[in-house]
């Protein structure tokens, strides 16, 4: 009986917990610094995704995003962004207690020979970092049994994962920016650097954490970083708390040092709409005449990926 009991009261706290958080939802505008909102949700179906990361070649955009139904890591491609279409499965969780039994959050670099994702692997409550490659950016092989990016600072607890990766032509390395901490929502973005995507070395961490503001006063995760014309972008999910994420955007010199920018956040849940409760994990691209943004929207426990755009002055 007792049993019960605690159980219900465990129950009730929860909801108290929830609905008090998303209170709080819309202290701030749905959107900010000129950017727009598509009103519905550019991919949704009856499997549930999440975390896109996007990628343009040859005309087409490239969509890696996490398949919480199947356990997979799946492709889509668009012409326009907004219109999707299945192309595969790139990869599948692993055999039950392996460490990536769960594999979800990846990014995909192309190089001159092959592609590589880095990917987040999953088992009992730990998050680590792993490696897959292809030749063609649809059928991918794990490159390593083992895990290439494992927590072992005090900032990553039992978890890293939703690695960002660039290759930086300038110095010729990889540059990785990842999350770090709790395992449902991380609390802080580190950064690693490596000459052939196998072997890291991490460097200054953390390299950025929650700030004053109360949009993200709890802790920052799930980035998306560009090097454009010497200066780092980094779109960023802000977190007032687990229950509320708001997309916002830093800058910097040398990928380490970051300086928020003054209009944040730049998107916001919309009250009542498919995106009602939290938006997360930005994927950017720039184009020549906007910059498009696709991110994880949320209402309630209900995940879908959606899209906004801003122009670009010339």
């Amino acid at each position: 009986m007792s049993f019960m009991i605690n159980r219900i009261i465990n129950k009730i706290k929860s909801k108290v917990i929830w609905y008090h958080s998303v209170l709080h939802a819309y202290d701030y505008p749905e959107t900010n610094d000129a950017w727009i909102k598509h009103k519905s949700p550019v991919l949704q179906s009856n499997d549930i995704y999440f975390d896109p990361y996007v990628y343009k070649l040859d005309g087409k955009y490239h969509m890696y995003v996490s398949n919480r139904t199947y356990n997979s890591i799946d492709l889509f491609e668009s012409i326009n962004g907004t219109s999707w279409n299945k192309m595969c499965a790139c990869i599948t969780g692993n055999a039950k207690g392996a460490w990536d039994e769960i594999v979800n959050r990846a990014c995909v670099v192309k190089t001159k020979d092959s592609y590589f994702m880095f990917y987040t692997g999953q088992h009992s409550s730990c998050s680590q970092i792993g490696l897959a490659k292809s030749d063609d950016g649809q059928h991918f092989e794990r490159y390593f049994s083992s895990p290439i990016i494992i927590p072992d600072l005090d900032i990553e607890k039992n978890s890293v994962m939703n690695p960002c990766v660039l290759w930086n032509n300038d110095r010729n390395i990889f540059q990785m920016w990842y999350s770090a901490g709790e395992f449902i929502e991380p609390d802080a973005i580190c950064y690693a650097e490596s000459h052939d995507g196998i072997s890291w070395k991490k460097r200054s961490n953390p390299v950025f954490t929650h700030g004053d503001k109360e949009y993200e006063r709890a802790k920052v995760a799930g980035c998306d970083v560009h090097y454009i014309n010497g200066i780092y972008t980094m779109y960023y999910i802000g977190y007032q708390n687990i229950n509320i994420g708001r997309i916002c955007v830093a800058d910097s010199l040398d990928g380490i040092t970051w300086v928020r920018r003054e209009n944040n956040p730049i998107i916001a849940p919309t009250k009542g709409a498919w995106d009602a409760h939290s938006v997360y994990k930005p994927s950017i691209i720039y184009e020549k005449d906007r910059i498009m943004l696709w991110y994880n929207g949320r209402k309630r426990y209900i995940e879908k990926i959606g899209l906004a755009h801003k122009a670009i002055k010339n």
